[in-house]
């Protein structure tokens, strides 16, 4: 059934930008496909995925919503060598390679896919997984990580992230085009209740979160970490399209000391799972 938040007037905001070329395929990089079942009628989503160490856990980044593989490819791929992770970037029905129409029911659904194919490859090949959502993939990446159970998740990275979506987004929106905008404000705070969400969380969890210039203020990263008892990281500048590229030194020091804390392990060692105590 359609949610009230599945209108145009909200798509047309949260997310943004062409449809881009096909993703590349090559000895490194493949392209996948999530099928969703026609759940969303044409909509589909997909993702680019990165070899970059062999054995290695994956690094499941779920982008902003205005940002698409294709174009944060050459820099995931730098970082997933370096810190020797493999990568899988996702695509939302509507951005970047995947096919629309956009909504955040059919982005929420692709980022559970998502998440539902690393944790079921062959466990030599995906060992473990921490999956990172920024902006809006925050979101996406807390509502996966709780509908998908699965022992390999390792871990939760929201960096620039909402605490609420009508807060964070709301100002953004033209509110006289939305049908019954009261329904609206009401089912997006009731399906991404993240303070509900993030309350009892069993993985580890890194909130990354700019202090100036972002596009979502600080006090949304601060009540992520304190519902989640998480750790929170101030970076010192803010842009939605490069947070990571902005803060590089900072950023990439957080993700490489969360990941050889709770993403190397022995076969048999850590095996928390998501979800609630």
């Amino acid at each position: 059934m359609k949610k009230p938040f599945d209108q145009a007037a909200i798509s047309d905001v949260l997310f943004g930008g062409e449809c881009g070329p096909p993703l590349p395929s090559t000895d490194r990089e493949h392209p996948v496909d999530f099928d969703l079942e026609g759940k969303f009628g044409e909509a589909t989503g997909a993702g680019l995925y990165i070899n970059c160490a062999a054995h290695a856990p994956a690094l499941l980044v779920l982008l902003s919503g205005q940002d698409a593989a294709a174009g944060q490819a050459a820099f995931w791929d730098r970082w997933g060598t370096e810190l020797r992770v493999d990568i899988l970037i996702v695509d939302y029905p509507g951005v970047g390679a995947a096919v629309g129409p956009p909504s955040l029911s059919a982005a929420r659904e692709t980022a559970r896919e998502a998440l539902d194919y690393l944790c079921n490859r062959p466990s030599e090949e995906v060992p473990g997984v921490v999956i990172l959502g920024r902006g809006l993939g925050a979101a996406f990446a807390v509502d996966a990580l709780l509908n998908v159970p699965s022992g390999r998740i390792r871990g939760l990275i929201l960096e620039t992230g909402p605490a609420d979506l009508v807060t964070a987004f709301g100002p953004q929106i033209n509110w006289s085009r939305v049908d019954d905008p009261e329904a609206v404000k009401k089912s997006l705070r009731e399906e991404f209740n993240l303070r509900d969400q993030l309350t009892g969380l069993q993985v580890p969890l890194l909130v990354l979160h700019p202090q100036q210039d972002a596009a979502i203020p600080l006090d949304h990263g601060e009540r992520l970490a304190q519902w989640g008892g998480g750790d929170l990281t101030i970076l010192g500048r803010g842009n939605r399209d490069d947070v990571p590229g902005l803060n590089e030194a900072e950023y990439r020091k957080r993700l490489h000391k969360f990941l050889e804390e709770h993403a190397r392990f022995e076969e048999g060692g850590n095996t928390n799972r998501p979800g609630k105590v």
